[in-house]
């Protein structure tokens, strides 16, 4: 034990010493990762999880389905005008005991204390969607939010007031909720206040789930002027996720599907984040909800995961360097298109062998990453990949 601790000490003043503020390439799962909204890029499948339709994009695990369901939350809020879009991030194993996910009525319980969750941490990095309101809508999404949360909200303010930082909130809630350009500490406080002193003439009237969420829905489109509703589904293969197979997979998600076409009128758009094995699922379904349901595979090319590469090691050095190649000798170039190109195409297959890569050249204590750290790497990944040859 302790010479494991003493390799990581080291390891961790040898990317200090570089220039790193942490290890770039070190975790792996994106929902566990606190800086995965830095390191966000675009993609072309981008636009089916935009458009104003229900859609299934699919994607094996590593594949990019969680970094998209946040890249599209983002989006939301940097959009302006009249034809706004709320998220909802629906993270099923976060949310809900998948075994109970037996009909739609559980799929809205969990779902209200999602929506919640979202308006919440909205409110928190964007006070003026708490204040702009009317007193007696203010009151009425207190009400909402002291029934519907995961948490009690007079604790969640408490930690919020505290901090002066929604970021540190987004720690208890949802990890990946960041929004840019967070409020001041300054306007943090004074929204917690404000929300301390309405609570005492809010509700304490309890609904239930399928109404929470309801009234909820109502809130966002009537009092805040939202447009539409995305609820981007995610988390049916991720970490401690259901685990069985892709048939009871699917049947969790017919609920949802049998309302598909309900929720577009109500311009509720469901934008599911589905492993790769419940494509022939979906495929032989032939209902009215299944036929406007678009359906995309997220596919990654070289270039593709070097943009991964470069953005993670442009953030975790603050900017200093925006590539590997800083580190490189000159019979190195463009590092990350060389590791990507080694890779299983997926981020996730990409990030592990540029994090082994990193790691041999720590190891080795020299200059300038050589050769040889990526070919020590190769190897190393091709022995311990899950998808041998």
């Amino acid at each position: 034990m302790a010479a494991t601790q003493q390799v990581q000490t080291e390891g961790q003043v040898g990317l200090f010493s570089l220039g790193f503020a942490f290890n770039p390439f070190e975790r792996l799962e994106s929902s566990n990762d606190p800086y995965i909204a830095e390191y966000l890029i675009g993609h072309d499948m981008f636009s089916v999880a935009w458009e104003t339709a229900p859609a299934a994009l699919f994607a094996p695990p590593g594949g990019g389905k969680t970094a998209m369901r946040i890249y599209t939350l983002r989006a939301c809020w940097k959009s302006e005008g009249r034809r706004r879009k709320f998220p909802v991030s629906y993270d099923l194993p976060f949310f809900a005991n998948l075994a109970k996910l037996t009909s739609l009525e559980a799929h809205q319980t969990a779902l209200a204390a999602a929506t919640a969750t979202d308006l919440f941490l909205a409110c928190a990095h964007r006070p003026d969607v708490y204040l702009a309101l009317s007193v007696p809508r203010r009151l009425n999404l207190l009400s909402l939010l002291r029934a519907a949360l995961p948490v009690s909200l007079e604790y969640a303010l408490s930690i919020l007031e505290e901090a002066g930082d929604p970021r540190h909130l987004s720690e208890y809630l949802d990890r990946t909720y960041r929004l840019p350009e967070p409020a001041s500490s300054e306007a943090v406080i004074n929204l917690c206040r404000t929300m301390q002193r309405d609570l005492e003439d809010a509700s304490g009237d309890l609904w239930s789930g399928p109404a929470q969420f309801e009234a909820l829905l109502a809130l966002i489109k009537e009092d805040l002027g939202f447009e539409s509703v995305l609820v981007s589904l995610d988390g049916v293969d991720g970490e401690n996720s259901f685990e069985g197979g892709a048939q009871e997979q699917f049947e969790i998600l017919t609920p949802l599907l049998s309302c598909l076409g309900e929720w577009a009128e109500a311009k509720i758009f469901l934008k599911a984040f589905l492993p790769i094995e419940l494509v022939p699922y979906f495929s032989v379904q032939t209902g009215d909800p299944y036929r406007q349901l678009l359906r995309a595979e997220i596919c990654w090319d070289v270039p593709k995961l070097a943009e991964i590469l470069r953005r993670r090691v442009y953030v975790a050095s603050q900017g200093r360097f925006g590539s590997l190649d800083a580190l490189s000798s000159p019979a190195l170039r463009d590092v990350e298109t060389l590791i990507a190109s080694r890779a299983r195409p997926l981020p996730r297959e990409a990030i592990t062998l540029a994090g082994m890569v990193l790691a041999n050249y720590l190891e080795r204590g020299g200059d300038y990453l050589q050769p040889e750290d990526i070919s020590k790497a190769e190897r190393q990944y091709s022995e311990r990949s899950i998808f041998p040859d």
